[in-house]
């Protein structure tokens, strides 16, 4: 690689260097060689002018460049590349005339001694293929193998690559391809098979059968629940599975019945339940519908977030694994998703992202200590621009007896302040339900049940 480094212009014949030394190392004639994303380009010298500049052939047509790497090639020793590509070329046309020609002998000479020639000098004598053909023709035409259909006397079975099994009994067959023992189980037949060691098929006892595509309420669901079989089952009647499906295990005898669903949306599991004419639904409580609030109280769930002073000295669970993101000051639960927070001043935080405070159950949960004490006093004011959050020592009123608003203060380090919140409808969260229904619309005939 030549000294320092040139700069290229599209459209320019100039070359620029820094750091070259053009008129020691090229010539008028000689060639400039670079690379320019990933592109070689040959440059013919027309003028050196200078160390650090030259005149090329014609304009440069590749993208501008600075601080390249180039190379001097001289005119001579491009002018013999080219010769040995020249002599290279006809080498390979005289081989591919080699080539026509044998080929042509192999193809269409019927002689049993042709002779063919190597690109090496030497030469190959045997018989050409219509030679071959003709003396393999009707060489499998004597006796019960006239046609090949039946095959006698063999001293081995037929492997797997001659399209045999490699074995002479269905055992060794079995075991040459590799079959398990289910290759030898029966399937059922019906619901009412009950013969041990038979293999079930996709539908028997509900095994991935349709199951009913309507409302949990509806006279229709708690017919079907009555008269089908104990199983498990799809929440569709379509014959296409789609991964929105909800799945649900059914238990009955007679018109007692237990349901069991599993959902991809809403509170995830639900039982119901039947005796005569009356049903009942309960929902689990799991850690899909839940929190924990800064307490260690387990409460309902909806968008939730936690509301810190400092999020990096946080314990661990300030954020829950797979289910919070923090962002700013807040940890923030899936349906929360876009809520941040900031601190404003000494106390004082401002949250937005959301529409403001859940419109029913909890909205706020404030640290305490080990004796149920409120560590802090807590104002709430909604606005359009966002929720604030102002936190105070707690002050006892002589007057009226009571906990007021102390002097500002920061969120007790380590705690957090939880906040159900009500999210727009064009949140994140919302979005993707509105899109997840629009499957399930598209596949349920009726209205999705169990979710």
């Amino acid at each position: 690689m030549a000294a320092g480094t040139v700069e290229l212009k599209t459209g320019s014949k100039t070359i620029s260097g820094t750091g070259t030394t053009f008129t020691a190392e090229l010539n008028e004639n000689d060639f400039i060689v670079v690379i320019v994303g990933g592109v070689t380009y040959t440059l013919g010298v027309a003028v050196v002018v200078s160390d650090t500049s030259l005149t090329i052939n014609v304009e440069y047509d590749g993208p501008a460049a600075t601080g390249l790497a180039w190379t001097p090639i001289p005119a001579q020793t491009l002018v013999g590349i080219t010769a040995q590509i020249a002599a290279d070329t006809a080498r390979a046309i005289r081989a591919l005339n080699y080539d026509k020609a044998n080929w042509q002998q192999i193809f269409s000479s019927t002689s049993n001694n042709i002779t063919v020639s190597m690109p090496d000098g030497s030469v190959y004598n045997g018989p050409s293929w219509n030679n071959i053909t003709q003396l393999l023709n009707k060489k499998a035409s004597a006796g019960e193998n006239s046609d090949i259909t039946e095959l006698k006397n063999l001293k081995a079975p037929l492997t797997l690559e001659q399209g045999g099994t490699g074995a002479t009994t269905p055992g060794g067959a079995r075991e040459t391809l590799e079959l398990g023992t289910g290759a030898v189980r029966d399937i059922t037949t019906s619901n009412d098979d009950y013969t041990v060691g038979r293999m079930i098929c996709v539908g028997n006892y509900g095994l991935g059968a349709a199951g009913p595509s309507i409302s949990l309420n509806d006279t229709d669901m708690l017919t079907w629940m009555r008269t089908a079989g104990s199983g498990f089952y799809r929440n569709n009647t379509t014959t296409v599975h789609n991964l929105a499906y909800s799945a649900g295990i059914l238990g009955r005898s007679a018109d007692t019945f237990f349901f069991l669903s599993a959902s991809f949306g809403g509170n995830g599991i639900r039982v119901a339940t039947g005796n005569g004419n009356s049903n009942y639904i309960y929902e689990l409580w799991t850690s899909k519908n839940t929190t924990v609030d800064t307490n260690n109280f387990l409460k309902k769930a909806s968008p939730i977030v936690r509301l810190t002073n400092d999020a990096r000295c946080m314990q661990p669970d300030f954020a829950v694994e797979g289910r919070h993101t923090i962002t700013g000051l807040v940890s923030a639960n899936e349906e929360a998703e876009g809520v941040s927070a900031v601190k404003v001043s000494s106390g004082v935080y401002r949250i937005t992202g959301a529409q403001g405070l859940a419109d029913e159950g909890w909205t706020v949960e404030v640290p305490q200590d080990m004796n149920g004490n409120r560590l802090c006093y807590v104002e709430l004011a909604e606005a359009e621009d966002g929720i604030t959050v102002s936190v105070f020592k707690r002050k006892f009123d002589t007057r009226t007896a009571a906990i007021v608003a102390g002097e500002p203060m920061d969120i007790p380090a380590g705690r957090w302040i939880d906040l159900r919140l009500q999210m727009p409808a064009d949140s994140a969260w919302n979005k993707r339900a509105l899109h997840q229904e629009s499957i399930v619309a598209t596949n349920l005939t009726k209205t999705e049940w169990l979710r």
